[in-house]
């Protein structure tokens, strides 16, 4: 609770790979009394350029000027780069100074919440500054099945989100996820308020799920509490919750779902890629590794191509082109391969 005592709210990070429902579980866990929720704030997204600003030292610009003198031609010129002149003003102050207001504002508006709950998958990226800024923050890390976040993923593109801001193609699902693994495992060897759950575990045993992840913030909750919370979070309810998301964010909410909507090749490519984060994790494959699928092998050879025709290259090319007929017929079938394997996905 924020009082003159406890000025200050305990910040929770709730950080994850997008479609891992993060969303459902900031739902869930702030019906606690002592958290109040909030998604997607975007404070450390915009103390980034600030960040970089503040450091950077331009050859002719950034400069603070320093007349001195009388002005009767003996004064004394002195030039500082502000990053200088800003050396006794640490940006790790400013900013923790600026969180809290924001945090704070946050937490007064539930009378006697004493958690805020701020629920950015990609803050994930950001925790080397939350840490710099918030040392005592906590993180919770949402993670879920690679399939299941495919399937998810495909199907945000298909009804509600933009096609620019996510990604289609189960290799480079697969790949980020996995990337996103270990970002996860350096945090935890950087602090110790970090906590994993699994999509799966809430699913399987909401519960005892719940009731672990409040005792891990320190606060109290009965089982009968933890029930209720799981029963005023189900779909339909989050679903009738008018400009909560956009209509189709929220989908089927099955922990196995993908085995019904990714094909066999898809399957092959996640497991490829991911496998060994997923045997870790206890995610069972449907394949035995060994060779390299071929939507796998498409992607690459799609990548070198897109880099074989990177614009770097297209002057030379253009001169191969003129140089050489059989070179022309040659790219040409090569960029007849690049079209139809962009069908094909």
């Amino acid at each position: 609770m924020i009082n003159d005592d406890n000025p200050l709210p305990k910040l929770v990070f709730l950080i994850g790979y997008p479609r891992s429902g993060t969303t459902w579980l900031m739902w869930l866990l702030s019906h606690h009394p002592e958290i109040v929720g909030c998604n997607h704030a975007g404070f450390f997204h915009a103390i980034r350029p600030l960040e970089t600003w503040w450091t950077a030292a331009d050859k002719f610009g950034k400069n603070v000027h320093i007349f001195t003198g009388d002005g009767q031609g003996g004064e004394q010129y002195q030039r500082l780069h502000l990053k200088d002149a800003l050396a006794d003003v640490p940006p790790r102050e400013s900013f923790r100074a600026a969180g809290w207001d924001v945090f704070r504002a946050i937490a007064r508006t539930k009378p006697g919440a004493g958690i805020v709950l701020e629920q950015t998958p990609e803050n994930m990226l950001f925790t080397e500054t939350i840490l710099n800024v918030f040392p005592e923050a906590y993180f919770l890390h949402a993670i879920r099945d690679p399939r299941a976040i495919v399937a998810s993923m495909r199907e945000a593109v298909e009804t509600w989100a933009n096609p620019l801001d996510f990604l289609t193609n189960p290799v480079q699902i697969a790949g980020k996820w996995s990337w996103y693994q270990e970002l996860g495992r350096s945090l935890a060897a950087r602090t110790p308020n970090y906590r994993a759950v699994q999509y799966e575990a809430l699913k399987g045993d909401g519960i005892s799920t719940l009731m672990g992840i409040f005792d891990w913030l320190g606060i109290a909750c009965t089982e009968e509490l933890a029930r209720a919370y799981l029963e005023a979070s189900t779909l339909d309810r989050m679903k009738s919750e008018e400009g909560l998301m956009p209509r189709g964010f929220f989908r089927k909410g099955k922990a196995q779902g993908w085995q019904e909507e990714l094909s066999a090749g898809q399957v092959r490519a996640v497991e490829h890629i991911a496998g060994d984060w997923m045997k870790e994790l206890g995610y069972e494959r449907v394949y035995l590794a060994g060779r390299v699928p071929p939507a796998v092998r498409r992607y690459h050879f799609g990548l070198r191509v897109r880099t074989f025709f990177s614009e770097g290259t297209r002057p030379a090319l253009k001169k191969a082109f003129q140089r050489n007929r059989a070179l022309k017929w040659a790219l040409t079938r090569v960029r007849s391969i690049q079209l139809t394997l962009q069908r094909m996905k």
